[in-house]
């Protein structure tokens, strides 16, 4: 390349470096394909809305939570010698009143070798409406010097309507020996939708 080339190339280099722009220090610039200057993210600007008429306008609201009345029964469901189905109606719900049944827990504490089911149950006028079956875990004595437990525990979410009754149901594989247990089911009532 001659020296007079060599001078060309090197002073269009140098006009193409010499472009300044001057662009504010809040915008973000990018330069196009076609050589044009693109500026991103200019400064906002403010935005006036009106509504007219057919448009929707909002709303504040708020939703307000049905007040709900903290429930919690409990009671004995105990087998008699020769008994091997305990049942126990332990709650039904008032007129006007509908009872969430949020968490269930039944202990028993059969003769040595004995293994009970736990299930809490739902009737309204003589028809079965629920069954949750609550798994039964072995456990240590349950009171001072008895024979080993069992406990059933678990969260529910179950409805019950003005006039159902709650039922706390257990059945040990024998029939062999009296055994003791409790039943407790808690949840809230709230008026009847």
């Amino acid at each position: 390349m001659s020296a007079r080339s060599r001078s060309r190339f090197a002073l269009s280099v140098i006009s193409v470096v010499s472009v300044i722009i001057a662009i504010p220090a809040v915008a973000q610039v990018a330069l196009s394909s076609a050589g044009q200057v693109v500026v991103n993210n200019s400064p906002p600007k403010p935005v006036l809305v009106i509504n007219g008429d057919g448009q929707a306008i909002p709303v504040v609201g708020r939703i307000v939570d049905t007040p709900k009345q903290a429930f919690n029964r409990w009671d004995h469901l105990n087998f008699g010698n020769g008994e091997r189905i305990a049942g126990l109606d332990i709650y039904t719900v008032p007129a006007g009143k509908q009872l969430v049944l949020t968490h269930a827990s039944i202990s028993m504490s059969p003769p040595v070798g004995q293994k009970p089911s736990f299930r809490i149950a739902v009737v309204l006028s003589g028809e079965l409406l629920a069954a949750h079956d609550l798994a039964p875990v072995a456990t240590g004595p349950l009171g001072a010097g008895g024979a080993p437990g069992w406990i059933g525990s678990g969260p529910l979410n179950i409805y019950v309507d003005a006039g159902g009754i709650v039922q706390c149901d257990s059945v040990r594989d024998t029939d062999t020996g009296a055994a003791f247990g409790f039943c407790n089911v808690s949840g809230y009532l709230v008026d009847a939708p």
